[in-house]
């Protein structure tokens, strides 16, 4: 009986240890911490849209000649020329964009809309003007990392632009971060992005990471 006890005792504490080790709090994430991994994540998207194999087993070889996928390929990923912070500043006004009718749905209804709305449809929106592949390329083409021992206080984006290859945003949040193409007409200037993402109540800011 007294050994049961002991072992009993031992058993408790490690437990305890345990969930100490488990509860340890994370540290938030800094933006040059954040940049790192979304530089970890352009590499993973590279590697998936140069696969022909990768690129069957998903579907989105059957894309109309791949022509785009070709442009993508070509580009040159190794340095950003310049990264963005895009924030959606107005839900609301979003939806209003998309359809006016939400505003008869019950308050309940609406803040599930509004939970389900995020910076994603907007890059949707943004791709769906380049056309279908555009959108499917990007849709089938995403990379994901989750965080290890940080995390993000706040959904963050960053848009990773080159001078020659497909701006890259990437999304950081309570799960991780996940990587998407972005096809832009022109990407020169902070006015160029703005042009892009203005009309859907989102704000743009030049970030300075070396």
């Amino acid at each position: 009986m007294k050994k049961i006890k002991i072992l009993s005792a031992v058993l408790a504490v490690v437990l305890l240890l345990g969930l100490v080790g488990c509860a340890a709090p994370q540290k938030n994430a800094t933006d040059r911490e954040l940049y790192d991994i979304g530089k970890e994540l352009i590499k993973i998207q590279l590697e998936m849209v140069k696969s022909d194999k990768y690129q069957t087993m998903i579907g989105a070889s059957s894309i109309a000649g791949n022509s785009l996928r070709d442009t993508v390929i070509a580009g040159n990923y190794d340095s950003p020329s310049a990264v963005y912070s895009i924030k959606l500043s107005d839900i609301d006004a979003l939806m209003d964009l998309f359809t006016s009718d939400w505003k008869e749905l019950s308050e309940t209804l609406r803040e599930q809309l509004r939970f389900k709305v995020s910076i994603i449809n907007v890059i949707s929106q943004v791709n769906a003007k380049r056309g279908t592949d555009a959108m499917v390329l990007s849709s089938l083409n995403n990379s994901h990392k989750e965080f290890d021992g940080i995390t993000v206080d706040q959904d963050k984006v960053f848009l990773y632009v080159f001078e020659n290859g497909t701006p890259i945003a990437v999304r950081y949040g309570k799960s991780g971060a996940t990587a998407y193409f972005v096809f832009l007409d022109k990407t020169d200037s902070i006015e160029d992005i703005q042009a892009e993402f203005s009309p859907y109540k989102c704000s743009v800011e030049k970030l300075n990471i070396k």
